[in-house]
């Protein structure tokens, strides 16, 4: 799983989205660390354009530490998980994996 990180191939070819996932959740780990998780749209928005700028102008080390090869599969499911409901229902009826709504909806009626 690690070894993504000293560029070494993966035994398993399997092992590929886990190196991935875990970048991934190093940026957020850091953007937790910061205090900066209210401008997490910000983030994404910039990460997008980031994205689209060095697939026309590739810079190989920015490329490699933003991801630009899976960045828009995360990109993608930010809005999802922003945009989708605020709680899902157990097969009981009751609520579970609650959250809180994204910033921009606060002082709007909940759908």
């Amino acid at each position: 799983m690690l070894s993504g990180f000293v560029g070494v191939p993966s035994i398993d070819g399997a092992y590929w989205s886990l190196f991935v996932e875990m970048q991934f959740y190093a940026w957020v780990a850091l953007v937790l660390a910061v205090r900066r998780i209210h401008l997490a749209e910000l983030f994404v928005v910039s990460w997008l354009v980031a994205s689209i700028v060095l697939e026309i102008e590739p810079v190989g080390k920015l490329r490699y530490l933003l991801m630009v090869d899976y960045s828009a599969y995360f990109i993608a499911g930010a809005p999802a998980f922003l945009f989708g409901p605020a709680c899902s229902r157990e097969s009981n009826g009751r609520a579970s994996g609650c959250r809180s709504s994204p910033g921009w909806t606060r002082g709007r009626a909940a759908p």
